[in-house]
């Protein structure tokens, strides 16, 4: 016959042993944190579409599109081609493909390339974040922050992002 008093002390010294059985509880509190306040069972409404055309091949009515189906990682991708296109006319060399110490020189000098990396790492990191969220598995890490706040911050980053951009662009191939 099995002892009651040993099982209890079994399962006491078990649940107390410091080296075990302590980041086990913390891990399963945190599992157990994690899924309480998991967005799993939030969605967010989707984005109006209305009644619409298919996309033409010209880049306005793609970008249109894209937005409305909440495609941020194509609008993302067309920015940094731009930006890219930009400083092939204007230096000669894509701003992907440029060795991290070369500096333009003669009339390309007065280009400003730091500014131009800036904004391209920039417009990288916010693409990757995006291709991230419209993936078909998105595990929000911080899930503490609620769905629409998190919603809010990165469409806000997308904003900026696209905004600097924009902004350079126009500054180095101003309309004529």
């Amino acid at each position: 016959m099995t002892d009651p008093g040993g099982l209890l002390a079994f399962v006491v010294a078990f649940l107390t042993e410091p080296t075990f059985s302590i980041p086990l509880l913390l891990g399963a509190w945190a599992l157990v944190a994690w899924l309480a306040w998991s967005p799993s069972g939030v969605t967010i409404p989707p984005k109006f579409r209305g009644t619409r055309e298919e996309p033409s091949g010209e880049i306005v009515s793609a970008m249109y599109h894209a937005v409305l189906d909440g495609a941020y990682s194509r609008v993302l991708g067309v920015a940094a081609e731009e930006l890219d296109g930009v400083t092939l006319r204007r230096i000669g060399r894509s701003v992907f493909h440029l060795p991290w110490r070369w500096r333009p020189i003669g009339p390309a000098a007065a280009f400003p390339l730091g500014r131009v990396r800036r904004i391209a790492r920039e417009l990288s990191h916010v693409h990757a974040r995006a291709l991230e969220r419209e993936g078909r598995f998105f595990v929000r890490w911080r899930f503490w922050i609620p769905p629409e706040e998190d919603e809010r911050r990165y469409l806000a980053r997308v904003d900026a992002a696209l905004g600097r951009a924009r902004a350079l662009c126009r500054e180095l191939e101003p309309e004529p």
